[in-house]
């Protein structure tokens, strides 16, 4: 990958330009209609879209807690609520054992315990261009990409 594709792919990772904007801005081209083309291209370039898929498993892996994480801080906060020292209130000690108590129905549920909740699955005939129709009204057209305002 040259320096113009990985500064293409970066202006792509902020969230703030468009396929087109991060074109023109990356390479020094006015046309939005040559930087529309081009830009769709870049983005189904193997080593662009693996470099952009890379950095965005990197950002999400240090945002998103993990399951371990998520499971030793709810231990956490409900012993810290069930061995509060300094309850002063009846209300006080009620809202700490709610609180211990929330918590470890959550990790209850997270850790298979519970027993299965019943799923309700419903088939509903829709024709491919329904659905397509239906994607469309809600701003989820599957042809759009990451250009924001041209069709690959």
């Amino acid at each position: 990958m040259n320096s113009k594709q990985k500064h293409f792919a970066d202006l792509m990772l902020t969230g703030t330009y468009s396929g087109t904007q991060a074109y023109k801005e990356a390479y020094g081209v006015e046309s939005d209609n040559t930087a529309a083309v081009n830009a769709c291209n870049l983005l189904r370039n193997p080593k662009v879209a693996s470099y952009m898929a890379e950095i965005q498993q990197k950002q999400t892996s240090d945002l998103v807690a993990t399951r371990q994480e998520v499971m030793e801080e709810l231990t956490r906060l409900s012993r810290l609520a069930a061995s509060a020292q300094d309850i002063d209130t009846a209300q006080a000690y009620k809202d700490a054992i709610k609180i211990s108590t929330d918590c470890m129905k959550q990790l209850s549920k997270m850790s298979g315990w519970d027993a299965p909740t019943e799923v309700i699955q419903q088939n509903v005939d829709i024709t491919p261009e329904q659905l397509e129709e239906e994607l469309e009204k809600r701003g989820l057209n599957r042809r759009t990409n990451q250009l924001g305002d041209k069709e690959c």
